[in-house]
This record gives C-alpha cells, sequence and structure tokens, in this order.
C-alpha cells in the first residue's frame, strides 16, 4: 500500500513548484484545491450542506455561484471555518481514493506513496489522515511579492491572506519535513523523497 504525504506550505511558499519536481520524480501528486472546486459543483454532500449553510442561491442550476460564495465567507472567519468543515472531509475522502488507484498495473511498480497538495494542513486537523507530513516555507517578502505578481494583488491583501493562515514556524514544527524553498530545494526534496522511499 501507498503511502499517503501530505505536501503544505503558506500562500506563496511555493506548494506548486515544489509538487511539480515530486511528479518529475514519478509520484502521483493530488492537488486538493483544484479537486475541491470541482467536487464543490459536483458532489451531493456538499452542495446539500452549502445550500443549508447559505440559500439556494448559491447554486444556480448545477452551477456554483463562486463570487456569491466568496462574498459571503469574505472577513468571516466562522464561515469561511464552516465551509471548510463541509468540503475538507469530502476532498480527504476523494484523495484517500484516488491514492488506492495507483496500485500495479500491467507490471509496473506501485508508487511508495502519493503527495495530496494542500494549503489547510494543520488548520484543518488533516495529518491524523497521513503517513507523513512535509512543509514548505520561504522568506516571508519572497512569498509577498510572487503572491502580488501572480494574484495581481496589493501588498496590503496579501498580508490579510497570510494573516488569515497559521504561522509557518508553527507549522513547520508540526511537520515530518520542511523544505526551505531556497536554491538547495532540489536536494532537499531528493532527500526526502529517498528518505520516504525507504521506509518499512
Amino acid at each position: 500500500m501507498s503511502k499517503k504525504i501530505a505536501l503544505s506550505g503558506g500562500i506563496g511558499s511555493g506548494k506548486t513548484c515544489m509538487a511539480k519536481i515530486f511528479t518529475a520524480l514519478g509520484v502521483p501528486v493530488y492537488n486538493s484545491d483544484e479537486r475541491a472546486k470541482q467536487l464543490m459543483q459536483t458532489d451531493e454532500t456538499i452542495r446539500t450542506q452549502l445550500i443549508a449553510l447559505f440559500s439556494e442561491e448559491l447554486y444556480k442550476g448545477n452551477e456554483l455561484q463562486k463570487q456569491l460564495l466568496a462574498n459571503h465567507i469574505f472577513n468571516n472567519n466562522d464561515l469561511r471555518q464552516k465551509v471548510n468543515a463541509i468540503v475538507h472531509p469530502v476532498v480527504i475522502e476523494d484523495y484517500k481514493t484516488w491514492s488506492a488507484q495507483h496500485r500495479s498495473l500491467s507490471g509496473v511498480e506501485m508508487p511508495a506513496y502519493t503527495i495530496m497538495e494542500t494549503a489547510l494542513l494543520f488548520e484543518n486537523d488533516l495529518p491524523k489522515h497521513f503517513d507523513y507530513t512535509i512543509y514548505i516555507t520561504a522568506p516571508l517578502e519572497t512569498r509577498i511579492a510572487r503572491v502580488m505578481k501572480r494574484d495581481n494583488c496589493t501588498r496590503a491583501e496579501v498580508e490579510k491572506r497570510i494573516k488569515m493562515q497559521q504561522c509557518d514556524t508553527i507549522c513547520a514544527q508540526k511537520a515530518d519535513y520542511v523544505i526551505e524553498n531556497n536554491n538547495f530545494a532540489l536536494l532537499q526534496i531528493l532527500n526526502i523523497h529517498n528518505d520516504i522511499n525507504n521506509k518499512k
């Protein structure tokens, strides 16, 4: 059975880039953010609970009104946590199903582990679902500049989003592995990859 690994990091830390390196090493990577967006459209459990939390207006036909949802949870941490509590359990089960599908086929060796890339690992108490956790760190100014350029937003907007996430230092202390996103990130990933592969 493949091990289940969570890959996380604060906004702008470089999760997507690091995930691509793991993919290049042959590790199947599950993007929880992208999959959550799909499941919010298609999963009946999520749909029913979100409508109960907000209203029928949240969906028009089968289409989630993303901007309406964003307006509801913007500056409302309580509602945001309730939405996460609805969506994340479904995403976790979807990942487990997806991970189980990566078995030996046509003589191809089953991967030693699969990765779930997720932004909110410790905030949503997800580590209990995984064998190991990897957390990515990067200098604060680098993260801010990266997100400002990527999302075409202001420094104040980025700082606000960062404050909504748990402190990097605390998350790094909780993780089994830490990747410092610097010039030696590739070497760190290779060491982690080899270490997980060698675990029984």
